[in-house]
């Protein structure tokens, strides 16, 4: 996961010199870069990564998805043929010659036939007091889910902040805004406690059956 603008200035707050966003993969390292102040001036949807590294060349496919070649980019999968490029899973667009992310192709969810890609939100959903977010689909209709937004609050902060904090952020969001707000802690699962999406949907959808 992309460090958040939020993180990075807290980190220059805390006296660093420089604080940057790496954005890379098992198989490339590293893909582009971006300092804090950059991000921070970012207020565009999705998440920019910074341009690509010397080296790397990015392109996006016709399917929105981000594929990535260099010097620095694995040749192949074990077993696997060559390939010229590795498609990074990413949906993407270039902007002035800048990766923006707008979240993984398999977390796409569909509502009221729109293709809903979290990570076009939730950058911009990590505002101050939230410790994680995650937009996921509710309802038992795989075609037509409802946009729930699950919210784990910082320890300091209260919900009556939070959602004030929220809500201009929310009115931004058109067809892809929530129609519930879920204050929880966000589920996490593997070695390395990751938020486990899948878990948050179910969550979604056992809230909205109510």
């Amino acid at each position: 996961t992309p460090v958040s603008a939020h993180l990075l200035r807290a980190a220059k707050a805390a006296g660093v010199d420089q604080a940057w966003d790496v954005y890379a993969l098992t198989e490339a390292f590293p893909v582009s870069a971006i300092e804090a102040d950059q991000k921070a001036a970012w207020a565009e949807p999705g998440d920019i990564v910074g341009a690509p590294v010397p080296g790397v060349t990015a392109r996006v496919d016709d399917d929105g998805q981000l594929c990535i070649s260099g010097p620095n980019v694995a040749s192949r999968y074990l077993a696997g043929s060559p390939c010229a490029e590795i498609p990074t899973g990413d949906r993407a667009r270039l902007a002035a010659g800048a990766i923006v992310l707008d979240g993984r192709m398999k977390d796409m969810f569909l509502t009221d036939a729109d293709n809903v890609y979290p990570g076009v939100y939730e950058p911009m959903l990590r505002v101050p007091g939230v410790a994680e977010v995650l937009l996921v689909g509710g309802g038992a209709d795989p075609g037509n889910q409802q946009p729930v937004l699950v919210v784990e609050r910082a320890a300091d902060a209260s919900e009556a902040e939070v959602r004030r904090r929220l809500a201009p952020q929310l009115e931004r969001m058109g067809r892809a805004r929530p129609v519930a707000v879920v204050f929880a802690e966000v589920p996490r699962s593997g070695r390395n406690a990751k938020p486990d999406r899948a878990a948050a949907e179910a969550l979604a959808g056992t809230l909205l059956s109510r």
